[in-house]
């Protein structure tokens, strides 16, 4: 942790270094931000999301970073290094925006449907993630569980019903109240036929755990994520 710390005139700062193949790129040595704290207990904490960021977007310029074969993770993955390479050449992050927008938002007609839809889905959606409009939620998952300081066995559990919820609302906007009460009730209970005890998933800055089991009720929890405090929550629950 030290190794991603430095104290400036009294105040703490987060540092990531940057491979020297990549300084070009981003046309720096380093990352930095302050930490808004002369607290060394506050600032380790504070410095994990930006060190998370730092790794990831390190992962993205090297061509790497999603090890998977998903459609829309492997788009959002060419979206964020197009936006770095935009930022490399001086382009604002609302140009940039823009940009992705005009070539993911075309659409065409669709005669059976009678209306127009969106050319590529795939796009759409990874622009919409890499802008901020949406939350991909299976994203999110490891970097939360990497915040806990649990056991690996609940760590484990953690991943897989976290995994379950993500597979059937794919970004945080979809997993309103109803359809969140409907997924426990149908889905969980009575296809599945377990018991559960569940609580809102606001995500982020919270995520929720879903326990399952057989035969007896368990009571879910939330966790809070410390690296989404601005965001503004899915306006469920």
């Amino acid at each position: 942790m030290p190794d991603f710390l430095e104290k400036r005139r009294r105040r703490w700062y987060g540092k990531v270094e940057i491979p020297k193949a990549l300084r070009p790129h981003f046309n720096r040595v380093r990352f930095i931000k302050s930490l808004d704290t002369e607290s060394l207990t506050v600032a380790k904490v504070r410095v994990l999301p930006f060190v998370i960021e730092c790794k990831r977007a390190i992962a993205i310029a090297k061509g790497g970073g999603t090890g998977t074969d998903d459609e829309i993770l492997a788009t959002i993955m060419k979206v964020r290094r197009d936006a770095q390479r935009l930022k490399g050449k001086g382009t604002s992050d609302a140009d940039t925006k823009e940009i992705h927008e005009d070539v993911a938002y075309s659409r065409s007609w669709d005669g059976e449907l009678g209306e127009f839809v969106t050319d590529d889905e795939a796009l759409a959606d990874a622009v919409s993630v890499v802008h901020g409009s949406s939350l991909l939620l299976r994203e999110h998952i490891e970097d939360y569980l990497n915040s806990r300081d649990v056991a690996p066995k609940t760590t484990d559990m953690q991943r897989r019903d976290l995994k379950l919820f993500a597979q059937t609302f794919k970004f945080a906007h979809n997993a309103t109240r109803p359809k969140v009460l409907d997924w426990v009730n149908v889905e969980l209970t009575a296809t599945q036929g377990l018991s559960v005890v569940t609580c809102a998933p606001k995500t982020p800055p919270n995520l929720c755990r879903v326990r399952l089991t057989k035969g007896r009720t368990n009571e879910g929890t939330i966790h809070r994520r410390t690296d989404h405090s601005n965001y503004q929550g899915t306006g469920i629950w």
